[in-house]
C-alpha cells in the first residue's frame, strides 16, 4: 500500500499515512490526530517499483544490461576530455611563461 502525507491547515501538523489506492480521482481523508480537525492528503512523488524475494534475480535472466556499456562509454569520454583539459593548461602555461 502506498504511504500519503497529510498536512493539518488549522494547527499545520505534518504526518505520513498507509492507506490503499484511490483509482477515482478523489483524495483521502483523515483526521488530525492533534485537534482532530478532517484532512485531506496531499500528493508526493512517487518510489518507484520495489520488487522484493529471494528469487527476484530469476526474472531478470534474459534481459540485456546495457549499464556497463554506457558506463565505459562515459568513462571514455571523461578520459578523453581530461586529457584535452590538460593539453590545454598546458599550453597556456607554456605561453604565459614565454611572455
Amino acid at each position: 500500500m502506498p504511504t500519503y502525507k497529510f498536512k493539518c491547515s488549522d494547527c499545520k501538523k505534518e504526518w505520513e499515512a498507509t492507506q490503499p489506492l484511490l483509482f477515482n480521482g478523489e483524495r483521502h481523508k483523515s483526521s488530525c490526530p492533534e485537534c482532530e480537525q478532517e484532512v485531506e492528503s496531499f500528493p508526493t512523488g512517487g518510489t518507484g517499483v520495489l520488487m522484493k524475494g529471494k528469487r527476484f534475480d530469476k526474472y531478470l535472466e534474459g534481459f540485456p544490461d546495457f549499464t556497463a556499456d554506457k558506463n565505459k562509454k562515459a568513462d571514455e569520454e571523461g578520459k578523453e576530455l581530461e586529457r584535452k583539459h590538460d593539453a590545454y593548461i598546458k599550453e597556456q602555461t607554456e605561453d604565459n611563461e614565454k611572455q
